[in-house]
């Protein structure tokens, strides 16, 4: 329960949208607007354990300058939609052309109406909700196979040079 759940915004849209976890809904919402945690009492897992025990991370961000929820996701073995406006959405789609063959899905949204975004994104996640379970495992197997490229060790190069990058230009303007 949300301390302050009358004026959350997330919450009131669900309720106008119909989407109240009743026992009969067929689409279930989790919301929690706070980190996972062991000493979190809703959950009692550490991040990522739940993020393990998901089927799919859906995160089409209208902005994100990198993104690193649906990162964490392959990382650990979960498949992912991000969309083309989220940074690690760009470089994921630059960098693995094949990314949707594996697990990641880049939902396009750069210049794109929202409802027919959101039509794509329904689309993309009723397919998901239509694999049989062999078909769910050996998609995780291949996000498994690819999440080797996505640890800590390979990509902090990367930031470190965009520090660097970063500095360098704020020393340069004065």
């Amino acid at each position: 329960m949300l301390a302050d759940g009358d004026s959350d915004p997330v919450l009131a849209h669900l309720k106008h949208l119909g989407l109240g976890n009743a026992p009969e809904d067929r689409v279930k919402v989790v919301y929690h607007p706070d980190f996972i945690s062991p000493v979190n009492p809703l959950w009692g897992l550490d991040y990522e354990q739940f993020v393990r025990g998901c089927h799919l991370g859906v995160f089409p961000s209208c902005y994100e300058p990198w993104g690193y929820t649906p990162l964490e996701c392959l990382a650990m073995g979960v498949p992912a939609i991000t969309s083309d406006l989220a940074g690690f959405g760009r470089y994921a789609g630059d960098v693995f052309p094949d990314h949707d063959a594996w697990g990641l899905q880049i939902l396009p949204r750069r210049g794109r109406r929202y409802h027919d975004a959101a039509g794509d994104l329904a689309e993309r996640i009723l397919t998901f909700c239509e694999l049989d379970r062999a078909g769910r495992v050996a998609l995780r197997n291949e996000v498994e196979a690819h999440s080797r490229v996505f640890e800590w060790s390979r990509l902090a190069s990367a930031y470190h040079e965009a520090h660097d990058r970063a500095l360098a230009a704020r020393f340069a303007a004065g």
